[in-house]
């Protein structure tokens, strides 16, 4: 009897860039024609309905499971091959990220804002508007706040409080996930004496933030990108198999497939409150929650439980 070869996280993580990047856009893909909700359940066969129902499972369903997985990858990645803190590794990382992280998203974000000022431009050129229309055009989209939090871009969500939310974003609303990804590495040194301290207590913690969008109010720290972001890094700081904790059991599929779907299950019951409710993102932990009290016997591949409390409990 011939054992599987073992698939290493970052062969998974290479099987899932591509897929999941094609997620991406599907998402921002929905297109600006609102939903018929009345068609949906009076005719729920036409074809109209027909292309709403395809719509919201191609943008809203099936691919929002690749923003949380980007995170996860993102803190593996970040925390990974670090033994032990060393500021010097830090900082090569720091700059390692402005030139695959900041330079990209100022680059994206200017592009943008020159492509909606394209048309002042010209009759400035021309001579029809005055120079000082374009400055008046940039206040509009909210200034330097553009390359951060534009006030173009704040849907407000509130929470189980009744605390409202703000979802910000910066003028290419797109970015946000570049802007808070930036914003939360210069939290590494936070993040890892606290997941070395309060280990699985931490997204125990985060998780029931999360659950119950309960997060301080900063513009580009959310909720959602610390505990996604937290729960990769908590993985690579404790030395735990990412894969093995999260792949689902042994069935007739490889175990490669297996693998890349138990990453990825978990987070697409994640949305936002509005969408699926609370009740998915208690789901959502008690998925995740499994594979953080896991751990393997030495020369072992069955994975058993360990006596602590998981999130699933909170």
């Amino acid at each position: 009897m011939t054992t599987e070869p073992r698939t290493s996280v970052y062969d998974i993580f290479d099987l899932l860039r591509f897929p999941l990047a094609v997620f991406v856009v599907f998402i921002h893909s929905f297109g600006g024609l609102a939903v018929n909700h009345a068609r949906l359940v009076d005719d729920p066969f036409t074809w109209g309905a027909i292309y709403d129902y395809l719509r919201v499972f191609g943008s809203k369903a099936l691919p929002i499971l690749a923003v949380p997985v980007f995170f996860i990858m993102s803190g593996y990645l970040f925390y990974s091959r670090m033994s032990s803190w060393d500021w010097h590794l830090y900082a090569d990382k720091l700059r390692r990220r402005v030139r695959t992280l900041l330079l990209p998203y100022l680059g994206w974000n200017l592009f943008h804002i020159v492509h909606l000022s394209w048309p002042l431009l010209l009759k400035i050129f021309t001579g029809q508007r005055p120079l000082a229309s374009l400055w008046s055009f940039l206040g509009r989209l909210g200034g330097l706040r553009m390359f951060y939090d534009s006030h173009l871009t704040r849907p407000v969500f509130a929470n189980i409080l009744g605390i409202p939310m703000e979802v910000t974003g910066p003028v290419l609303m797109p970015l946000w996930f570049m802007r808070d990804l930036m914003l939360i590495l210069l939290f590494a040194p936070i993040i890892y004496w606290l997941v070395r301290r309060l280990r699985h207590w931490l997204l125990v913690l985060l998780g029931l933030c999360f659950v119950f969008n309960i997060w301080v109010p900063v513009h580009g720290l959310s909720i959602y990108c610390t505990f996604w972001f937290t729960l990769g890094s908590y993985f690579a700081i404790q030395g735990r198999d990412l894969v093995a904790a999260l792949t689902l059991p042994s069935c007739s599929i490889s175990r490669g497939s297996r693998q890349c779907v138990s990453l990825s299950v978990a987070p697409s019951l994640s949305w936002r409150p509005r969408h699926f409710g609370y009740p998915a993102r208690v789901c959502c932990v008690c998925l995740l929650g499994r594979g953080v009290v896991v751990r393997h016997r030495p020369g072992s591949m069955q994975p058993h439980p360990v006596s602590i409390p998981t999130v699933a409990c909170a």
